[in-house]
Protein backbone atom coordinates (compact mmCIF):
# COMPACT_ATOMS: atom_id res chain seq x y z
CA UNK A 1 0.00 0.00 0.00
CA UNK A 2 1.18 3.33 -1.45
CA UNK A 3 1.05 6.42 1.15
CA UNK A 4 -0.97 9.32 -0.61
CA UNK A 5 0.97 12.20 -1.67
CA UNK A 6 -0.24 15.61 -2.30
CA UNK A 7 1.14 19.01 -2.50
CA UNK A 8 0.90 21.97 0.25
CA UNK A 9 -1.54 24.72 -0.94
CA UNK A 10 1.49 26.69 -0.25
CA UNK A 11 4.28 24.80 -2.33
CA UNK A 12 1.29 25.42 -5.35
CA UNK A 13 1.44 29.06 -5.36
CA UNK A 14 4.59 29.65 -4.87
CA UNK A 15 4.92 26.94 -7.80
CA UNK A 16 3.10 29.17 -10.50
CA UNK A 17 2.09 26.65 -12.57
CA UNK A 18 0.72 23.29 -12.54
CA UNK A 19 3.10 20.86 -10.95
CA UNK A 20 4.40 17.69 -12.55
CA UNK A 21 5.61 14.86 -10.28
CA UNK A 22 8.92 15.38 -11.25
CA UNK A 23 9.01 18.80 -9.72
CA UNK A 24 9.40 17.65 -6.35
CA UNK A 25 6.75 19.00 -4.74
CA UNK A 26 4.84 16.15 -3.11
CA UNK A 27 4.79 14.41 0.02
CA UNK A 28 3.15 11.85 2.35
CA UNK A 29 -0.04 12.73 3.63
CA UNK A 30 -0.42 13.95 6.91
CA UNK A 31 -2.62 14.12 10.07
CA UNK A 32 -4.16 17.48 9.85
CA UNK A 33 -3.95 18.02 6.10
CA UNK A 34 -7.23 19.02 4.55
CA UNK A 35 -7.46 18.01 1.19
CA UNK A 36 -8.90 19.23 -2.09
CA UNK A 37 -8.76 17.04 -4.88
CA UNK A 38 -8.65 18.51 -8.19
CA UNK A 39 -9.32 17.09 -11.65
CA UNK A 40 -8.99 18.59 -14.59
CA UNK A 41 -8.11 17.18 -18.72
CA UNK A 42 -4.82 18.20 -20.21
CA UNK A 43 -5.16 20.61 -23.57
CA UNK A 44 -2.89 18.36 -25.46
CA UNK A 45 0.11 15.46 -24.93
CA UNK A 46 2.48 16.54 -22.18
CA UNK A 47 0.92 19.84 -21.57
CA UNK A 48 -1.26 20.50 -18.88
CA UNK A 49 -1.86 24.33 -19.79
CA UNK A 50 -1.37 26.09 -22.29
CA UNK A 51 0.44 29.01 -23.53
CA UNK A 52 -0.58 31.82 -26.09
CA UNK A 53 0.01 35.01 -27.11
CA UNK A 54 -1.29 38.14 -25.84
CA UNK A 55 -3.35 40.87 -27.28
CA UNK A 56 0.02 43.39 -26.58
CA UNK A 57 1.97 40.74 -28.44
CA UNK A 58 3.64 38.91 -24.90
CA UNK A 59 3.10 35.61 -24.21
CA UNK A 60 0.76 34.75 -21.43
CA UNK A 61 0.28 30.95 -19.75
CA UNK A 62 -0.92 29.04 -16.49
CA UNK A 63 -4.63 29.81 -18.21
CA UNK A 64 -5.82 26.56 -16.42
CA UNK A 65 -3.26 26.86 -13.56
CA UNK A 66 -4.90 30.26 -12.74
CA UNK A 67 -8.90 28.68 -12.80
CA UNK A 68 -7.30 26.57 -10.45
CA UNK A 69 -6.44 28.61 -8.15
CA UNK A 70 -9.32 30.65 -7.88
CA UNK A 71 -11.46 27.51 -7.15
CA UNK A 72 -9.37 26.99 -4.64
CA UNK A 73 -9.15 30.41 -2.73
CA UNK A 74 -13.19 29.59 -3.40
CA UNK A 75 -13.32 26.71 -1.86
CA UNK A 76 -10.80 27.78 1.02
CA UNK A 77 -13.70 31.00 1.70
CA UNK A 78 -16.74 29.08 1.26
CA UNK A 79 -15.45 26.05 3.62
CA UNK A 80 -13.53 28.45 5.87
CA UNK A 81 -10.33 26.53 5.81
CA UNK A 82 -6.83 27.29 6.98
CA UNK A 83 -4.66 27.69 4.05
CA UNK A 84 -1.86 26.37 6.32
CA UNK A 85 -3.40 23.33 6.50
CA UNK A 86 -4.54 23.07 2.77
CA UNK A 87 -3.25 20.21 0.60
CA UNK A 88 -3.85 19.81 -2.76
CA UNK A 89 -3.99 16.09 -4.47
CA UNK A 90 -3.74 16.54 -8.28
CA UNK A 91 -2.98 13.77 -11.42
CA UNK A 92 0.69 13.94 -12.42
CA UNK A 93 1.66 16.24 -9.87
CA UNK A 94 1.52 13.65 -6.78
Amino acid sequence: QLPMRVVPLTAFEAHGRIPRSSDGLARKHAKGDVVVFVSHRWWGPGTPDVLYEGADGREVGGVKYGLIRRGLDAVIRREGLDRLKVCVWMDFAC
